[in-house]
Protein backbone atom coordinates (compact mmCIF):
# COMPACT_ATOMS: atom_id res chain seq x y z
CA UNK A 1 0.00 0.00 0.00
CA UNK A 2 1.74 3.29 -1.06
CA UNK A 3 2.20 5.72 1.78
CA UNK A 4 0.09 8.67 1.16
CA UNK A 5 -3.17 5.74 1.38
CA UNK A 6 -1.42 4.24 4.99
CA UNK A 7 -4.01 5.33 7.82
CA UNK A 8 -2.84 8.25 9.61
CA UNK A 9 -2.73 5.86 12.91
CA UNK A 10 -0.12 3.78 10.83
CA UNK A 11 1.91 6.64 9.82
CA UNK A 12 2.15 7.54 13.35
CA UNK A 13 3.16 4.04 15.21
CA UNK A 14 5.62 3.95 11.96
CA UNK A 15 7.22 7.15 12.89
CA UNK A 16 7.20 6.48 16.77
CA UNK A 17 9.31 3.17 15.82
CA UNK A 18 12.06 5.05 13.60
CA UNK A 19 12.41 8.00 16.72
CA UNK A 20 12.81 4.94 18.92
CA UNK A 21 15.35 3.08 16.83
CA UNK A 22 17.53 6.10 16.77
CA UNK A 23 17.18 7.43 20.18
CA UNK A 24 20.67 7.22 22.16
CA UNK A 25 20.69 4.28 24.66
CA UNK A 26 19.48 5.16 28.34
CA UNK A 27 22.37 5.59 30.62
CA UNK A 28 20.86 2.87 32.94
CA UNK A 29 21.27 0.64 29.94
CA UNK A 30 24.91 1.62 28.60
CA UNK A 31 28.34 -0.27 29.71
CA UNK A 32 30.03 1.92 31.65
CA UNK A 33 33.74 2.50 30.64
CA UNK A 34 36.28 0.76 32.91
CA UNK A 35 36.67 1.80 36.37
CA UNK A 36 32.72 2.88 36.99
CA UNK A 37 29.65 1.43 38.27
CA UNK A 38 26.37 1.20 36.66
CA UNK A 39 23.79 2.77 39.38
CA UNK A 40 20.16 1.76 38.24
CA UNK A 41 18.68 0.67 41.52
CA UNK A 42 18.21 3.83 44.13
CA UNK A 43 17.89 2.21 47.94
CA UNK A 44 15.23 3.77 50.15
CA UNK A 45 17.61 4.86 52.55
CA UNK A 46 19.92 6.94 50.67
CA UNK A 47 20.46 9.55 47.71
CA UNK A 48 22.25 7.58 46.11
CA UNK A 49 22.69 4.14 44.14
CA UNK A 50 23.09 0.64 44.95
CA UNK A 51 27.29 -0.44 43.35
CA UNK A 52 26.94 -2.19 40.21
CA UNK A 53 30.10 -3.55 38.56
CA UNK A 54 31.33 -3.46 34.92
CA UNK A 55 33.23 -6.83 36.00
CA UNK A 56 32.31 -10.17 37.28
CA UNK A 57 35.44 -10.43 39.53
CA UNK A 58 37.00 -7.14 40.39
CA UNK A 59 39.79 -5.56 42.60
CA UNK A 60 39.20 -2.19 44.61
CA UNK A 61 42.51 0.03 44.68
CA UNK A 62 43.12 2.27 46.71
CA UNK A 63 43.69 6.21 45.44
CA UNK A 64 45.85 6.65 48.34
CA UNK A 65 48.83 4.31 47.22
CA UNK A 66 47.50 2.14 44.63
CA UNK A 67 47.36 -0.85 46.97
CA UNK A 68 44.18 -2.93 47.05
CA UNK A 69 41.46 -3.57 49.46
CA UNK A 70 42.73 -7.38 50.98
CA UNK A 71 41.02 -9.95 53.06
CA UNK A 72 43.09 -13.01 54.15
CA UNK A 73 41.22 -15.11 56.57
CA UNK A 74 44.19 -16.94 58.19
CA UNK A 75 45.28 -20.28 58.22
CA UNK A 76 42.44 -21.20 60.81
CA UNK A 77 39.93 -19.26 58.85
CA UNK A 78 39.20 -17.06 61.60
CA UNK A 79 40.32 -13.59 61.05
CA UNK A 80 37.80 -11.30 59.89
CA UNK A 81 40.19 -7.77 59.20
CA UNK A 82 39.79 -5.78 56.00
CA UNK A 83 43.06 -4.04 55.08
CA UNK A 84 44.94 -2.54 51.77
CA UNK A 85 48.23 -4.47 50.60
CA UNK A 86 49.97 -4.44 47.17
CA UNK A 87 47.97 -5.58 44.54
CA UNK A 88 48.64 -8.98 42.76
CA UNK A 89 46.31 -10.65 39.58
CA UNK A 90 44.13 -13.07 40.60
CA UNK A 91 44.89 -13.08 44.79
CA UNK A 92 41.59 -14.33 46.18
CA UNK A 93 42.10 -12.31 48.85
CA UNK A 94 41.70 -8.90 47.10
CA UNK A 95 38.91 -10.54 44.68
CA UNK A 96 35.35 -9.41 45.21
CA UNK A 97 32.04 -9.80 44.07
CA UNK A 98 28.31 -8.86 43.65
CA UNK A 99 25.88 -10.77 45.47
CA UNK A 100 21.76 -9.91 46.81
CA UNK A 101 19.92 -9.22 48.65
CA UNK A 102 20.81 -6.10 48.62
CA UNK A 103 24.52 -4.38 47.23
CA UNK A 104 26.77 -6.86 48.76
CA UNK A 105 30.64 -6.54 47.68
CA UNK A 106 31.44 -10.38 48.70
CA UNK A 107 35.29 -12.12 49.22
CA UNK A 108 35.97 -14.93 46.60
CA UNK A 109 37.85 -16.22 49.24
CA UNK A 110 34.47 -17.68 50.77
CA UNK A 111 31.33 -15.36 49.05
CA UNK A 112 31.61 -13.80 52.84
CA UNK A 113 30.09 -9.94 52.74
CA UNK A 114 32.34 -6.77 53.65
CA UNK A 115 30.28 -5.69 56.48
CA UNK A 116 30.77 -2.70 58.97
CA UNK A 117 30.83 -4.28 62.02
CA UNK A 118 28.88 -3.73 64.57
CA UNK A 119 28.60 -5.03 68.67
CA UNK A 120 30.70 -5.70 71.29
CA UNK A 121 33.26 -7.58 69.02
CA UNK A 122 34.01 -4.69 67.17
CA UNK A 123 37.28 -2.74 67.57
CA UNK A 124 36.08 0.68 69.28
CA UNK A 125 36.97 3.30 66.75
CA UNK A 126 34.45 5.66 67.81
CA UNK A 127 36.45 8.28 69.54
CA UNK A 128 38.10 8.94 66.15
CA UNK A 129 33.86 8.63 64.17
CA UNK A 130 35.40 5.51 62.73
CA UNK A 131 33.89 1.80 62.16
CA UNK A 132 35.50 -1.23 61.61
CA UNK A 133 35.20 -3.08 58.83
CA UNK A 134 35.21 -6.69 58.34
CA UNK A 135 34.34 -9.80 55.80
CA UNK A 136 32.14 -12.27 57.88
CA UNK A 137 29.04 -14.68 56.38
CA UNK A 138 26.50 -12.50 54.94
CA UNK A 139 23.11 -11.97 56.62
CA UNK A 140 19.71 -13.83 54.97
CA UNK A 141 17.94 -10.23 54.60
CA UNK A 142 18.94 -7.01 53.50
CA UNK A 143 21.22 -5.77 55.89
CA UNK A 144 21.86 -2.44 55.99
CA UNK A 145 25.90 -3.15 57.65
CA UNK A 146 26.29 -5.07 54.87
CA UNK A 147 24.98 -2.69 51.75
CA UNK A 148 26.82 -0.57 49.99
CA UNK A 149 26.86 2.67 47.53
CA UNK A 150 28.79 3.95 45.13
CA UNK A 151 29.32 7.57 43.77
CA UNK A 152 32.54 9.44 42.65
CA UNK A 153 34.23 6.74 43.71
CA UNK A 154 33.45 6.24 46.83
CA UNK A 155 31.54 3.61 48.70
CA UNK A 156 28.81 4.53 51.19
CA UNK A 157 27.60 2.14 53.70
CA UNK A 158 23.89 2.22 54.35
CA UNK A 159 24.04 1.42 58.03
CA UNK A 160 25.49 4.95 59.03
CA UNK A 161 26.30 6.69 55.46
CA UNK A 162 29.40 6.90 56.09
CA UNK A 163 32.82 5.98 52.96
CA UNK A 164 34.79 3.44 52.77
CA UNK A 165 38.30 4.46 54.14
CA UNK A 166 41.38 2.94 54.39
CA UNK A 167 42.82 4.03 57.90
CA UNK A 168 46.30 5.31 57.17
CA UNK A 169 46.79 6.27 60.65
CA UNK A 170 45.84 2.15 61.84
CA UNK A 171 47.87 -0.61 62.42
CA UNK A 172 47.86 -2.75 59.25
CA UNK A 173 46.30 0.47 57.22
CA UNK A 174 43.25 -1.47 58.28
CA UNK A 175 39.80 -0.64 56.39
CA UNK A 176 36.92 1.30 58.09
CA UNK A 177 34.11 3.83 57.61
CA UNK A 178 34.47 7.56 58.42
CA UNK A 179 32.59 10.51 57.14
CA UNK A 180 32.91 11.37 53.70
CA UNK A 181 35.60 14.27 52.80
CA UNK A 182 36.80 13.38 49.21
CA UNK A 183 40.09 12.24 50.73
CA UNK A 184 42.30 10.09 48.37
CA UNK A 185 42.09 7.15 51.24
CA UNK A 186 38.30 7.33 50.30
CA UNK A 187 38.55 6.82 46.57
CA UNK A 188 38.78 3.32 45.37
CA UNK A 189 39.15 2.72 41.31
CA UNK A 190 37.61 -0.78 40.25
CA UNK A 191 39.62 -3.37 37.91
CA UNK A 192 39.35 -6.53 36.49
CA UNK A 193 41.06 -8.85 38.82
CA UNK A 194 43.58 -10.10 35.40
CA UNK A 195 44.75 -6.46 35.78
CA UNK A 196 45.30 -5.98 39.62
CA UNK A 197 48.91 -6.15 39.50
CA UNK A 198 49.47 -4.14 36.38
CA UNK A 199 48.60 -0.86 38.27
Amino acid sequence: MPWRQLPMASLFATASLLLAALAPIPPSQARLPPGHFNTTHTPTNTTHSHVYPVYDVFTLHSAANGQCLSYNPGSDGTSKKTTVSECQAFANEQCWFLGGPGARVKSTVNSYCLTVCQGDDCHDYRQRQMAEVIVVPCEEDDSPAQSWVSYDGRFMSEVNGDCLTQCTTCVDFVVVTYPCTGLSEQQWRQLPAAEAAAV
